[in-house]
């Protein structure tokens, strides 16, 4: 069994947005669309076709907008609108069957099944207990307060075999 305390705050909440923009989703296929309309953009050039390499930037340029603008909404809806002052300090307690988080102000328990659980993302600062694609449990590895993340993961052998846990960085040796 594993225990955090963790209070929800802004750097834990772009962290999460962080992740989920360029890690869990698949943003990266903007980019590769980017860098071929570039390659298609530079040949048009001295191919001398003058109106599609136009057509190309134009379409490379709204691209980039597009990709800039949906991260800047997602971020001032999520970071820059939110108050963290009146969020409450949460007693999340990990069991290998389940996830009991207890709001310490209302003491109201809500209990997660682990068989319920979408992914575990492990990243080098915290975990995300993903409940569905978009909305996870967000917890910071330094407010760990009893146990060890690395032998409760390496014990959960039913989770790992269904490739649900993931580890996104790696131990320098």
């Amino acid at each position: 069994m594993i225990k955090f305390i963790s209070k929800p705050n802004y750097e834990q909440q772009k962290a999460f947005l962080k992740f989920q923009i360029f890690r869990k989703n698949k943003y990266y296929f903007n980019f590769i669309v980017i860098v071929f309309g570039l390659i298609f953009f530079i040949f048009m050039l001295l191919s001398k076709n003058y109106i599609l390499a136009i057509a190309t930037g134009i379409l490379l340029l709204i691209n980039i907008f597009m990709i800039v603008y949906t991260i800047y909404k997602i971020y001032r809806i999520n970071l820059f609108e939110k108050d963290f002052s009146n969020v409450s300090v949460l007693l999340v307690e990990i069991d290998y069957d389940t996830i009991n988080v207890t709001v310490q102000d209302t003491n109201e328990n809500i209990k997660i099944p682990f068989n319920q659980l979408v992914s575990i993302c492990d990243i080098k600062d915290y975990v995300f207990f993903y409940l569905s694609p978009e909305q996870a449990i967000c917890l910071n590895k330094a407010d760990l307060i009893e146990g060890n993340l690395d032998e409760f993961f390496q014990n959960m052998d039913f989770v790992t075999k269904q490739k649900k846990y993931r580890k996104y960085y790696r131990h320098k040796q």
